[in-house]
């Protein structure tokens, strides 16, 4: 893996902007989402803010539990693009989908950041697999 040179990387175009949030430490000092901030609320208004505050404090923050809900939406949207009440009771597809779908949406967590980190790094992308988890949840 090649060694990161600072110099290299202020001369790239498609680097991410340099700025205070780069500095963030403690949620005062984030920039529009006051003093102590809701990230359930605050990434409707402010989502660039509120993934970089989630990820200068705790990335693992509620990560898993999206997942998990994302899944279940997921096998929902399926269900219901298949027709599935046709052959199906209703409580069988949402037992299906309450007990398979958390399991997909994590799959897919892990498997997409992966494939989005090894994509972005032909481009000079350099964010951690931890952090593009907490983005992509």
């Amino acid at each position: 893996m090649a060694s990161y040179d600072e110099d290299e990387d202020l001369q790239n175009p498609y680097r991410a902007p340099i700025g205070r949030h780069d500095e963030i430490r403690t949620p005062q000092e984030v920039p529009g989402l006051g003093p102590d901030p809701n990230p359930w609320k605050t990434i409707w208004r402010r989502p660039r803010a509120t993934i970089r505050y989630l990820v200068a404090t705790d990335p693992t923050r509620n990560v898993m539990l999206l997942a998990a809900l994302s899944g279940i939406n997921s096998s929902l949207s399926r269900a219901v693009e298949r027709n599935a009440g046709d052959l199906m009771p209703l409580v069988a597809i949402l037992g299906i989908a309450v007990l398979l779908g958390p399991i997909g949406g994590i799959i897919w967590l892990y498997l997409g950041s992966a494939l989005l980190r090894w994509v972005s790094g032909w481009f000079g992308g350099r964010g951690e697999s931890e952090h593009i988890r907490t983005a992509m949840a």
